[in-house]
C-alpha cells in the first residue's frame, strides 16, 4: 500500500462508505513496585512464611521480572502453591488465600538458609 488514502470521490463510486472512525490506542505499562515486610513464622516443612498477603501481589507479575529477597538470598517469579519446580529450587509460592511464602523445593528452607523468623523480606517488581 502507498499509505496515501483515496479522495472521497474514488470511495463512493467504489460503493464504499467513507472511514471515519478514531483509533485510540493504549499503550500498556507494569508499575514498578516494592512490598516489604518480614518472616513471621516457620512452618513444619521449614518453610519461611511472610506477613506479605497475596492480596498484595494480585496485580504483580509473576515472571522474572519479579525479585523476591529475603535475608540475603533472592528468588525469581512468583509461583502457584501447586506449582512444579524441581526439587531444590528456591520459590516464592502465594494464593489469595494467604500469605507469600518462599519454600526450598523438597527440603528446609530456613535450615538450608539459615533463615528465621523476623528476617527481611522485600519483593520488587
Amino acid at each position: 500500500m502507498s499509505g496515501i488514502a483515496p479522495s472521497p470521490q474514488v470511495v463512493r463510486r467504489a460503493g464504499l462508505r467513507p472511514w471515519n472512525h478514531e483509533y485510540h490506542i493504549h499503550e500498556t505499562t507494569t508499575v514498578s513496585g516494592t512490598l516489604s515486610g518480614k518472616v513471621v513464622q516457620i512452618d513444619d516443612s521449614g518453610n519461611l512464611v511472610t506477613d506479605i498477603p497475596g492480596t498484595s501481589l494480585t496485580g504483580a507479575p509473576r515472571g522474572a521480572s519479579l525479585r523476591v529477597v529475603v535475608d540475603e538470598h533472592e528468588t525469581f517469579g512468583l509461583f502457584p502453591t501447586d506449582h512444579s519446580q524441581p526439587a531444590m529450587t528456591l520459590v516464592a509460592t502465594v494464593d489469595e488465600q494467604g500469605p507469600l511464602t518462599i519454600v526450598l523445593v523438597g527440603d528446609s528452607a530456613s535450615a538450608m538458609l539459615g533463615v528465621r523468623a523476623g528476617a527481611p523480606v522485600q519483593v520488587h517488581w
